[in-house]
């Protein structure tokens, strides 16, 4: 794993890991970074301070994506191969539970206060939303075909999805379960920028980022990028 300095671009420091990575998290309080190893059906936690790997975690068969609670406790894992999600303590980094999701459970968001996480179902074309004190599933939204970006308006009152295989960015009203929809060609990744009402969307086939409107879902521009949108994070005072 690399850490780059935002400033000039350049990188501080390469931390060798057990294994590849496919997402990376980094805890509230900017002390530990987190990267799923799939392949392994772990993830690693890295000292952000030291740039060591303090601990390697199983999760469960094809750990694919980590979410950090809002206070920072605790991490989430969706284990795309089993069907599950593990709960990580941070600084133990044991796993106090494991509890069933949808199938292949891929990208995460957890609400501000901490009490629900709401899991994109890949294969099964739902979103879990499931209980952090109990483990159980809630509610279940039913979307349609393969999924992968979500997140949750500024306000937490929206579910943004993305609904790949339909070519569609989904908006679920959380109190009334109302959907609405957008044609958005191969929405991929997902993020919200709170406080300016954006949402930014990467694409799976092209090159671009689309900024849209999260209450009319309008676009409001583009940004060209180098290649296809993968992980997107929005750095403080963005």
């Amino acid at each position: 794993m690399s850490i780059i300095r935002v400033s000039d671009g350049s990188i501080v420091r390469r931390i060798d890991v057990p294994g590849g990575v496919h997402h990376v998290a980094v805890s509230p309080d900017g002390r530990y970074a987190v990267v799923t190893h799939p392949g392994a059906g772990a993830i690693s936690a890295i000292d952000l301070a030291s740039y060591r790997v303090v601990a390697t975690i199983a999760t469960g068969a094809m750990a694919n994506y980590a979410v950090f609670s809002p206070d920072g406790g605790r991490i989430y894992v969706s284990n795309g191969g089993d069907n599950t999600l593990s709960e990580v303590v941070t600084g133990l980094w044991t796993v106090r539970r494991t509890v069933p999701a949808g199938a292949n459970p891929g990208h995460m968001v957890a609400s501000p206060d901490g009490r629900r996480l709401f899991v994109a179902n890949a294969d099964d074309g739902t979103v879990s939303g499931i209980s952090t004190r109990t483990g159980k599933t809630v509610r279940r939204f039913t979307i349609g075909g393969p999924l992968h970006g979500i997140d949750l308006s500024g306000n937490a009152s929206t579910l943004f999805v993305s609904a790949l295989e339909q070519d569609k960015l989904v908006a679920v009203d959380l109190k009334t379960a109302k959907t609405r929809a957008v044609a958005m060609d191969s929405p991929y990744h997902l993020t919200t920028l709170r406080g300016t009402g954006k949402l930014y969307v990467s694409g799976a086939n092209t090159p671009e980022i689309r900024v849209i409107d999260q209450s009319s879902l309008a676009m409001r521009g583009k940004i060209t990028i180098g290649g296809k949108g993968h992980q997107m994070v929005m750095a403080p005072g963005s």
